[in-house]
């Protein structure tokens, strides 16, 4: 591939007026026809023009008058864009892209501290799917994206949704042994008590729990029979309907059902079953 050449330039000390380059080299002025000079740049498809890498204060390519914007190449095979001398888009060699940054990891790599903003529309205005694209619905105010079959919204914690086919995992707290039981209700919907060695009472529920939350506890001793005393106080439990175990049975498992009744304050127990 050849280079742009700019030769036969005439010894003036200055350039004419207009249609004329001048080229300062070691010290002494020459000039070219600007007429030849395009000529030169336009010659063919083959022919190049080699620029400096520049750097993002003076970058290569630059507008008129604003000599602190435009386009430099950082290293091979890269681009990156400036604005007001500071770098704020760069393409690597891979093809990914720097947004506010210059580490580009991954495809997009976007460094702000504020937000993007992704297409949104109606169900109607959908565009026909493909594996992984993204959306708004503004017509059900989800975030929904395409699995390559169908359109799945995601779930958004602050409304009501009726989920089709998902299973919900419970939480599981769990202790081997110890003489006061506290199961954590924030974050366990099943307290599980896997070999109790010694006679143990049953503490209020750890945590801030919500009218109608459920709370199985599971009992299981370590092949001896171990007694079991309930709290009863307020925040704690209240049998409704059934009794509350005062042992365990050796070697079986019992468990215990409950739903926190916000109004009276209590773990009510509506559930006593044991291993037969």
């Amino acid at each position: 591939m050849p280079f742009i050449k700019i030769s036969g330039l005439t010894t003036a000390t200055a350039v004419s007026a207009t249609n004329q380059l001048e080229i300062n080299q070691n010290g002494g002025s020459r000039s070219a026809n600007l007429a030849q000079v395009a000529a030169l740049v336009r010659a063919s498809a083959t022919d190049v023009v080699m620029l400096p890498a520049g750097n993002a204060t003076s970058p290569a390519i630059f507008p008129t008058g604003d000599t602190n914007t435009g386009i430099f190449f950082p290293a091979a095979d890269t681009i990156a864009f400036t604005e007001g001398g500071v770098e704020v888009v760069r393409i690597n060699s891979t093809g990914n892209v720097g947004i506010g940054t210059s580490i580009t990891p991954v495809r997009l790599t976007i460094s702000a501290t504020d937000a993007i903003r992704i297409p949104s529309g109606t169900t109607g205005e959908r565009p026909t799917g493909a594996v992984a694209y993204f959306r708004f619905n503004s017509s059900n105010t989800l975030f929904e994206g395409h699995d390559g079959t169908n359109w799945v919204d995601f779930v958004n914690p602050a409304t009501t949704q009726t989920l089709t086919n998902k299973r919900v995992n419970p939480r599981i707290g769990t202790v081997a042994s110890a003489a006061t039981i506290t199961p954590t209700a924030d974050t366990a919907d099943q307290y599980n008590v896997t070999a109790l060695a010694t006679a143990a009472t049953i503490a209020t529920p750890s945590g801030t729990p919500v009218d109608g939350q459920r709370l199985i506890l599971r009992f299981e001793d370590n092949g001896v029979a171990r007694a079991l005393t309930w709290t009863t106080t307020s925040g704690a439990y209240r049998a409704v309907g059934v009794t509350l175990p005062t042992t365990t049975a050796a070697s079986k498992v019992t468990y215990v059902g409950c739903i926190y009744n916000a109004q009276d304050v209590f773990w009510d127990v509506v559930a006593v079953t044991t291993q037969a």
